[in-house]
């Protein structure tokens, strides 16, 4: 070849390898800019009190709303492990309020007593704890056991002397909360088969139920101390005194 037509061939060649390189490149897919995660949406369980107070409770993931129970003035929400049914449950929250009940917390959890007594032949119940919450509001707790609740025709499910039937038995952990519109009654269950004498809930579970209950608490929303979350105003604006009670998703 004529040294002459080697530099026409080298602009042709680069020529050739600029256009299929241009190809290439155009071919290559752009590669998206990370996006920044948004912040996952969480359930709020609320209770309304008279005027501006209310009762928040974070739920935790997996936790559902079954049903709810309204005698005025107590109102009773059940939330349930999402794979559990609404009448056969094993394990639940129970997130109650009392209206315009101001008794001090100690006087909430007798009252709570005569109830259970009424479903239980054997009622159990542990020491009294009295207390205060961060934000300053009085507590009490209680632990309640029920070796076999009483079902719908008065029996216990108990046949013989110490010998455990096919009932049902219960274990209830009770915090009591002294609002200043409200008394509220916060229980995390545990329904067991009948048991005769051990609690078939251990201590570390119990403990895992105390940090479940304290999630919640009171908190006001008027224009002079509003302790309430701002995230949670659209929702609460959502309640009133015919439904006193919801659950909305915030972020």
């Amino acid at each position: 070849m004529p040294a002459a037509a080697l530099p026409i061939l080298a602009v042709l060649l680069a020529a050739s390898w600029g256009a299929l390189g241009g190809a290439l490149v155009s071919a290559v897919p752009a590669v998206a800019q990370a996006e920044t995660p948004a912040t996952p949406l969480r359930s709020l369980a609320a209770l309304k009190a008279d005027g501006p107070e209310f009762y928040l409770h974070p739920l935790e993931q997996g936790w559902i709303w079954q049903a709810v129970e309204s005698e005025p003035p107590h109102h009773v929400m059940t939330f349930t492990p999402e794979d559990q049914s609404q009448r056969g449950w094993t394990d639940a929250l129970l997130l109650g309020v009392r209206r315009g009940d101001r008794r001090p917390p100690q006087d909430l959890l007798a009252w709570a007593e005569r109830q259970l007594a009424t479903q239980c032949r054997d009622l159990r119940r542990s020491g009294l704890e009295q207390g205060e919450t961060a934000d300053g509001w009085a507590e009490a707790w209680r632990l309640f056991s029920c070796p076999s609740r009483r079902v719908a025709d008065g029996s216990t499910g108990q046949v013989g002397s110490g010998q455990v039937g096919g009932g049902v038995g219960e274990i209830r952990l009770l915090r009591a909360v002294q609002g200043e519109r409200a008394g509220y009654l916060i229980a995390r269950v545990w329904r067991r088969p009948a048991f005769a004498a051990d609690s078939p809930i251990g201590q570390q579970e119990i403990q895992l139920a105390r940090s479940l209950l304290t999630a919640g608490d009171p908190c006001l929303r008027d224009s002079l101390r509003s302790t309430c979350p701002f995230y949670s105003s659209m929702g609460l604006a959502a309640l009133d005194d015919a439904k006193p009670y919801g659950v909305f998703d915030v972020r």
